[in-house]
């Protein structure tokens, strides 16, 4: 059985948030995620929170994980006679009115089916909208037609001096306003059927088309936004009769299409054009613009945009010309750092370590295209691999960071350890790191540490190497074993010093008492396989232990171990870093999302992709958390950052609806007829 609602994606909410200057992030939702169609014609939310998108081919209605697809089907009865639909419409009752190229039809929810309006057969529907008194407005062939649905009757309005209607709208004051393709508002008094007429073109220069496309009313009622074929966007003021020209071009002085507007907030109206996004601040009368950037899989799909939807959470949603669906939300929970080909961006898939310096600068670590340098003012970024500089990175498979003053110490996979000046970029030697560092064979390099007094440590493939500034080389440290590789390196609040091993447990070392012993064993079981990796100590003194099987808790005063796994609520039990927040709770990457644990109340949330992951798996050894309290985690598609503060659950259930149910991976849909009382049950 799957529960399923729209707003069952949306679980979190800031403290307090307003939509983003520059709406960069965008999930994208096409025929290949189930949609019957990429060009969408239309989209609403219903009184359920199910949001409805119409395509030129089958109506979607979507409840955050599944699309359902109503087509036209001759050979069932109730289903919906055209296949093309062109606007939807909801009443104050939550009916919704669909209308197709061959009329309007009613969506019988009990029955999922539709019902014809007759008067409206074979004619194209379009620009559906409900007026304060619950009546039906549309055009029908280009026709103004108003519906009560209570009486069962229509009119249709003669058009103002035989002009063509292309739009018209309802403003929040009850003014009717309708355009045509000559350039002409008109404001229509309904109850005289007179109209005041407007030219929209009277002071406007470099007239190529008069043709006005779509027309949308401020919630302040006062401008009214127009939309059109070749000369952008014209604002109205509805009290001084008066319009001036917005937007006449794009940034590649392009004639500017306009094919719909959308409110989010009292000062910012979105705007759908065929040269992508633009998102226009009435206060300051600035504008910000995007597109589709195509490698990026967060920006727009497409830059030829139709239609919008804000929903209730306040997301917007933009139905695309052949690039599908694209919601924005305004739950922007992580900051997301990726590899976009061809941008200053993120270079590299597999981020490992994370480190800022005392410059300001973030260092990002990668696996596979080298060492990044974030400036956090700038926002740029800059790669460093191994033929950035004839002295630059002798690999580009990057394990550890250590910043220390205007240095930077970087551990490599086979090649040792660089040692790079930050304010040239220039590696200023190279160390070898292994048994016999005179003939330069290097350990694997799993992890560096800086501990508080300065003294430099590797973890490695074969045990703890220290460096020696005196010899200035880096030494084996006998203190641990040498037969296991160091996963995870911590120093406690009493100087002891801890190493997760992969397949050896846990060892410790306590340097004032010169004395070290393996964990027990026995203690924390981390399986068969023994591997630890990650190490970390809460603010009551409790050590953490991330391992394949789940995280565990280790209690100091009653010795006690807690374990968390599968069983318990974690996603999987493969776990990589542990941070804990101001608040005491702790942020666990598995292989399976970011796990948020209560220490105290033992309640935990995960955090997935539909809540703005890149991707729900984390990679090892990759977490860092600054001085503000914002967190990064490493993924192997790249790296997020948050402030745990700015992040809360939502209190409030969803309402819950049962969509469909399967027996044995069989879908077993309920078909219902037009007809009272018939009820037919399918297997698929």
């Amino acid at each position: 059985m799957k529960t399923t609602l729209l707003s069952c994606i949306l679980f979190l909410f800031f403290q307090s948030y307003s939509l983003l200057a520059i709406p960069g992030s965008f999930r994208q939702y096409q025929v290949g995620d189930g949609l019957s169609n990429n060009n969408i014609t239309c989209c609403l939310q219903d009184r359920h929170g199910f949001m409805w998108f119409g395509t030129r081919d089958g109506l979607n209605r979507f409840d955050g994980y599944s699309f359902r697809i109503f087509r036209n089907d001759p050979d069932r009865e109730g289903s919906i006679g055209n296949s093309w639909v062109l606007a939807i419409a909801m009443d104050r009752n939550g009916q919704l009115w669909i209308g197709t190229h061959m009329g309007v039809y009613r969506y019988k929810e009990k029955e999922e089916s539709f019902e014809l309006l007759p008067f409206t057969d074979g004619m194209a529907a379009r620009n559906l909208q409900v007026s304060p008194e619950g009546e039906l407005w549309f055009l029908l062939d280009d026709k103004l037609v108003r519906y009560n649905d209570a009486l069962g009757v229509h009119k249709v309005y003669a058009d103002p001096d035989d002009s063509t209607l292309t739009s018209f709208c309802i403003s929040s004051t009850g003014q009717y306003w309708l355009t045509t393709s000559a350039g002409l508002l008109y404001r229509m008094d309904i109850e005289k059927g007179e109209y005041r007429k407007f030219d929209l073109f009277e002071h406007s220069a470099d007239i190529n088309s008069k043709v006005l496309l779509t027309v949308y009313p401020d919630r302040q009622g006062d401008k009214i936004f127009v939309g059109t074929l070749t000369h952008g966007v014209k604002v109205f003021d509805m009290q001084t009769g008066r319009y001036r020209d917005l937007l006449r071009y794009d940034p590649e002085q392009a004639e500017l299409l306009v094919k719909d507007f959308v409110q989010v907030s009292a000062e910012e109206i979105w705007i759908a054009t065929e040269s992508g996004l633009y998102v226009y601040h009435m206060d300051t009368e600035e504008y910000i613009h995007t597109t589709k950037r195509k490698y990026d899989p967060y920006s727009l799909s497409s830059n030829s945009l139709h239609a919008f939807c804000l929903d209730r959470e306040g997301g917007v949603w933009i139905g695309t010309y052949s690039g599908g669906v694209n919601y924005y939300s305004p739950l922007q929970l992580f900051t997301r750092y990726y590899a976009v080909a061809g941008e200053h961006t993120l270079k590299g898939d597999l981020v490992h370590d994370i480190c800022t310096d005392e410059n300001g600068y973030l260092w990002v670590a990668t696996e596979d295209a080298g060492l990044n340098r974030l400036d956090l003012v700038k926002g740029e970024f800059r790669n460093y691999h191994i033929r950035s500089l004839p002295d630059g990175l002798s690999q580009n498979n990057i394990h550890g960071l250590v910043p220390d003053g205007d240095q930077l110490w970087v551990g490599t996979l086979s090649n040792g350890i660089d040692l790079l000046h930050i304010p040239t970029g220039r590696i200023l030697k190279r160390y070898t790191v292994g048994k016999a560092p005179e003939n330069k064979n290097n350990y694997v390099v799993v992890i560096m540490k800086k501990l508080r007094n300065g003294e430099l440590l590797a973890g490695t493939e074969k045990g703890v190497y220290m460096y020696h500034p005196d010899k200035d080389q880096f030494s084996f440290l006998s203190w641990f074993p040498s037969q296991y590789k160091v996963q995870a390196l911590f120093e406690d609040h009493a100087g002891v010093l801890w190493a997760g091993m992969v397949n050896g447990g846990v060892y410790r070392y306590d340097p004032v008492l010169k004395e070290g012993d393996y964990f027990q064993q026995d203690t924390i079981h981390t399986s068969s396989t023994n591997t630890v990796n990650d190490i970390y100590e809460d603010r009551n003194q409790n050590l953490w232990f991330a391992t394949l099987e789940g995280v565990k808790k280790y209690d100091r005063q009653t010795g006690k171990i807690t374990r968390y796994t599968t069983k318990n609520g974690m996603p999987g039990n493969t776990t990589f870093r542990i941070l804990e927040d101001q608040r005491g709770n702790l942020w666990i990457s598995t292989s399976h999302g970011l796990v948020c644990l209560n220490p105290v109340t033992e309640e935990m949330f995960t955090y997935t992709v539909d809540h703005g992951l890149i991707t729900d798996q984390f990679n090892y050894n990759s977490a860092w958390k600054d001085n503000q309290g914002r967190m990064y985690f490493g993924m192997i598609r790249g790296m997020i950052s948050f402030l745990p503060e700015e992040i809360q659950t939502i209190e409030q259930a969803p309402e819950t609806f049962i969509t469909h149910i399967r027996i044995d991976n069989r879908l077993y849909e309920d078909q219902r007829t037009a007809g009272p009382g018939q009820n037919h049950k399918k297997w698929n």
